[in-house]
């Protein structure tokens, strides 16, 4: 995805317990009534999550929590703000990473400047992430849940 540094953040970040999305957590209860937009994937083989997943507070809001799968899933989102109309959003924040560097096992942090710009329809959002000073067109679906909550259902209805 990103720089071999942020790779390895995968490596540190898998010795977290992955259980095929179904583990309960913390977030589920504060996304399951926003409106969730993922291209989040499970890979059975090697036990990876890779993707991106937004939660958009309703209505329009101008907040969101922006959700980053390396190889792990995340369990905290990254806090965005700013401005949302009906179709267009801008938003921005900043990822604090908290690492673990092997073999020392020294713990660091890393911050990285987060910025999206995106269009929304009823089904997707489209648009350019960037994180630090990598950019990235995404496509979002929209889901009824976080990965993470795969065994909840959100109270958000889902376009016809």
């Amino acid at each position: 995805m990103r720089s071999s540094a942020l790779l390895m953040t995968c490596f540190v970040l898998l010795s977290s317990h992955i259980s095929g999305g179904q583990s309960a957590s913390p977030m589920c209860s504060e996304t399951s009534t926003m409106t969730v937009y993922s291209n989040a994937s499970y890979s059975p083989e090697s036990g990876d999550v890779s993707g991106y997943e937004l939660a958009l507070a309703q209505p329009t809001g101008g907040r969101a929590l922006l959700f980053v799968y390396e190889g792990a899933p995340n369990e905290a989102g990254i806090e965005l703000t700013g401005e949302t109309t009906r179709q267009k959003l801008t938003l921005t924040g900043t990822w604090v990473e908290h690492l673990i560097e092997y073999p020392s096992r020294k713990e660091t942090t890393q911050t990285h400047p987060v910025r999206l710009e995106a269009t929304i329809t009823s089904s997707a959002l489209r648009g350019k992430l960037t994180i630090d000073q990598y950019a990235e067109v995404v496509r979002l679906k929209r889901t009824g849940h976080i990965w993470l909550c795969k065994g909840t259902r959100s109270k958000v209805p889902l376009p016809h």
